[in-house]
Formats: C-alpha cells, sequence, structure tokens
C-alpha cells in the first residue's frame, strides 16, 4: 500500500502559505498530508536509482560511437593540432614538444618531432628524446631522423643511434637517416656512398643526386660511384647524378 502513484498526488498552497500534499480533486487535511507526503517520499525513493540508471544510459547513448581503427579521437586531433601549432612559437615551446615526444599517440609524436624540425638548431635538448623514437613506427621514426638532421652538428651525439638505423628494413628511414647524417658531419660522405648499394632503387637515386649536388668528393666514394654509373639496371637520373659526382671527386 506504501508504493503510491505519484500522479495521484499534487502540490497545493495551505492557508498558511506552506506547500503540503494533497491527493488530486480533493482538500484533504494536514494530517493527512503529512501521510501522504511520507508515502510518496519513499516511493520516489526506491525510484531514484532507476531514473539515475536511465540519465546514465541516456548520457551514454548520445557520445557519439567509438573512433574505428585508425582513426584519431577528437582529443588526439587536438593534440596534434596544438603541436602543429607550437612548431612556430620558437625555442620556448621546445620543452612542451619534447615532452610531447612521449605521448600515446603516435600521431602527436610524429607532429611533435615535425614542430622540433621546424626548430633547427634551437632544438637540440630534444637530441635524446628523438634519439629514443628511431625504434618506433614508421612514421615516428622518419620525423625524428628528420629533426635530427634539421638540429644539425649540435646533434652529434646521435651519430651512433643514426648509424645503426642506417641499416633499417624500412628504405624511406634509411634514406632520411643518410641525409641526418651528412647535416650532423657535412665531411662524411661514406652514408651517401653506402646509400649507391642500397637494395632499394629510389634510395640509391636520392643517394646519387645528393652526391653530385656536394662540394668536391673525397676519393674513398669514387668506385661506387664508377659502379652505379655504369650499371644499365639503374635509372638515368642515377647514373647521370653519379657521372656528375665523379667529375667533383678531388685529387686521388
Amino acid at each position: 500500500a506504501e508504493d503510491v502513484d505519484c500522479r495521484r498526488f499534487q502540490v497545493a498552497e495551505s492557508k498558511t502559505g506552506r506547500s503540503c500534499w494533497r491527493r488530486g480533486g480533493g482538500t484533504g487535511n494536514h494530517g493527512e498530508s503529512d501521510v501522504y507526503r511520507r508515502k510518496v517520499s519513499r516511493a520516489m525513493a526506491r525510484r531514484l536509482p532507476i531514473l539515475a540508471l536511465l540519465l546514465v544510459t541516456a548520457i551514454g547513448c548520445h557520445q557519439g560511437p567509438k573512433p574505428a581503427a585508425g582513426q584519431r579521437t577528437r582529443g588526439e586531433q587536438q593534440r596534434v593540432a596544438a603541436m602543429n601549432a607550437l612548431g612556430d612559437a620558437g625555442a620556448s615551446a621546445v620543452p612542451e614538444l619534447i615532452a610531447a615526444l612521449g605521448d600515446e599517440s603516435a600521431s602527436v609524436r610524429t607532429q611533435a618531432a615535425m614542430s622540433l624540425a621546424r626548430n633547427g638548431r634551437d632544438a637540440a635538448p630534444a637530441t635524446a628524446a628523438l634519439v629514443a623514437l628511431l625504434s618506433d613506427s614508421h612514421s615516428v621514426a622518419c620525423a625524428a631522423a628528420e629533426a635530427l638532421g634539421e638540429i644539425g652538428p649540435a646533434a652529434v651525439a646521435a651519430r651512433p643511434a643514426l648509424l645503426a638505423a642506417a641499416s633499417s628494413p624500412l628504405w624511406d628511414l634509411r634514406v632520411r637517416v643518410r641525409q641526418a647524417l651528412l647535416t650532423i658531419d657535412p665531411l662524411d660522405v661514406s652514408p651517401l656512398g653506402a646509400g649507391l648499394r642500397d637494395e632499394h632503387r629510389m634510395a640509391r637515386e636520392i643517394a646519387a643526386m645528393h652526391l653530385s649536388r656536394l662540394p668536391p668528393l673525397p676519393a674513398s666514394v669514387l668506385p661506387a660511384l664508377v659502379e652505379s654509373s655504369g650499371d644499365e639496371k639503374e635509372t638515368a637520373g642515377t647514373r647521370g647524378a653519379c657521372i656528375e659526382a665523379i667529375g667533383k671527386i678531388g685529387p686521388v
């Protein structure tokens, strides 16, 4: 009998000006109102857990679908955008970009490394953190290698790790690593000489193009240049670049 249907009751103003509960349509008295009020309160209390569950369920239904695999969440997109903006903030943003290199999202780590690259030598404090990313996922590792190259000679501590990464199974990472090694130590062209014997044709052509644009080259790269320039399996671009580079060899 205590499970009262709340719709049968309404709030009315008593003569004293206070609200009282009464049955719909009846005047009732204060004693009866107090009884009904207690009954309704107990009935509502029993219904509150159900109402709360319905509310939580309704909120969950309006959160939208979860992102599919490979798609960025909204928070991830915002962090990527923030890292991109910090790339134009100068040296003052470098500490925050370094911190972002440890983000759980590969997209955020990649963008943080790319933004550090835009800071050039000012990003030198990030050298150790970037070195740690050379063994990360494909995009992250490539961005880290590029950032180290943009830092230049100030990233000389990264040289051993870059030399190890030059044997990566990813050809485009190998290319970026060799470019980074050249900018860190412009006098050492041996990584590009090794690039002429890379298993990937595009990597060999890029190495040849870089060598053809350098100032006088050491004689140590001559054998590889001669071999590549006469290899009919190479592209015309690779052979032409090698011939041009041979013309820049210093006294043998």
